[in-house]
Formats: structure tokens, sequence, C-alpha cells
């Protein structure tokens, strides 16, 4: 890389730092992420050790997802091991949320040991939005114990992680005997939302009474969520099959 487009990457960093918590901010993101370099993630490596927080997180942010000449995060396994060490130390909570989501995007190197340790920040921190990370961070792989957390989720008082966690498990494909009765209770939940996300998951699963339980959610309805709609959509499919 030229010292010219190195310079113009370190700008395009600090104008992030300057835009952090405004609209700009994932316009410049984006940017930053598509036109990677080594020399640019080394940067950026760095910066993860920062004193400023919106440094390590803006860091963190785009080391998350970043592509080089074409091939789409080309350091994964490199970011998620740095990013897991960086939870044993780091304190601010922005940076961690920001941490459990660079790790979901990262999660084709997600090991089961490395799953009580993630949920930890669940319990650690109680505000829905670091539950949600939390959720998202689990979610990569279909292990047992991912299911068994995310189960612990669909109780929550939130409405908001009930649907993370209950749209998570739909996409499960293993352990069917731990997520079937979580999807059956999903349908019953006082949220739209999660029960959509149950029939969704239920209709994947070509479940018996799945057709009934859809289109009773439907009557109730003015307007369609994508997931009522993805799950229309998929009805219609497993009944044209059967003909």
């Amino acid at each position: 890389m030229t010292y010219s487009k190195k310079k113009q990457f370190k700008e395009l960093f600090y104008k992030m730092v300057l835009n952090y918590k405004k609209n700009k901010l994932d316009v410049l993101i984006s940017e930053a992420r598509r036109n990677g370099s080594k020399s640019f993630y080394e940067f950026c490596i760095k910066k993860t050790k920062s004193n400023s927080f919106k440094e390590r997180d803006i860091a963190i942010t785009i080391l998350s997802q970043l592509s080089r000449k074409g091939k789409i995060r080309p350091y994964r396994k490199e970011v998620y091991f740095l990013f897991l060490a960086m939870l044993k130390k780091e304190k601010k909570k922005e940076v961690i949320s920001s941490l459990l989501y660079g790790i979901s995007v990262n999660s084709e190197n997600l090991r089961e040991v490395d799953i009580p340790f993630l949920f930890s920040f669940s319990e650690k921190y109680k505000e829905k939005y670091m539950k949600i990370a939390v959720i998202h961070a689990i979610s990569g792989q279909n292990f047992q114990s991912s299911i068994e957390y995310l189960i612990e989720f669909t109780s929550d008082k939130s409405a908001k992680v009930r649907d993370w966690a209950i749209s998570s498990l739909e996409l499960m494909e293993e352990y069917e005997d731990l997520v079937l009765p979580i999807l059956l209770k999903g349908v019953k939940d006082t949220n739209h939302g999660v029960r959509s996300e149950a029939i969704l998951g239920l209709i994947r699963r070509k479940y018996d009474n799945s057709g009934m339980l859809l289109f009773k959610e439907l009557e109730g309805t003015y307007c369609l969520s994508y997931t009522l709609k993805e799950a229309l959509k998929l009805a219609l499919v497993n009944y044209h099959k059967l003909d």
C-alpha cells in the first residue's frame, strides 16, 4: 500500500472516531471494511489496544468484517481469538457488546468450550442489548450448550430478548428434542414477534399443525412482518410439495 493510501485510511479511521454514535458512522465503517489491506489490518489491531474506548470500538467493528482484495474476512481466525482474549480484560460495556457481535460474525471458529464464557456476560450485565449480543455470539454453531443457553433466554422478561432467542433456535438443525418444545411454547407467547418466529420454526420443520397456527396468527395481523411473510412463503412451498 502506498504512503498516500495509508494516510487516507488513517484519516478515515479518525473521521469515524469524530463521528462516533452519529448517523455517518455506518457508511464510513462500510467503506473501511471494503478497502482493507494488511497494513490497515495491522493499524486496526494496534487500535484495539488504544486507551480511547471509541478507537477500540471502531477498530473492533472494522476488523469484524474486514475484506481484502475481494476476500471476505481473510483474518477471521485471528480476529476471533483476538476478540476472545479482549473480552477477558475489557471493562467498557459498549466495547464488550461490539466484541460479542464480532465473534458472532466470525463464528466459524466458535468452540463449545467458549460458550459458557460468552454466556457469562449476560449474567454480569443485565441490559437487554447485552443479552441480545450474547445470543448472537453463541448461536453460530449447533452446540448443545448453545441451545440450552438460548432456551434460558426464551423465558426473559424482555420480548426482544425472547424474540432473538427463538429466532436463533428456529434455525438450529440439531437437538430437535430440545428445540421443538420451546417452539411450541413460543407460539403461546404474549408477543406477536416471538409467536411469529416460533411459527416459522415449526413450518420449517413441517410440524403437523403449523399451517393452522400460521393462519390463526394472520387473522389478527394488519401488516405482515418479514417473519410472517417468510413463514407464509414456506408454508405455500410445503403445501405444493404435498400436491
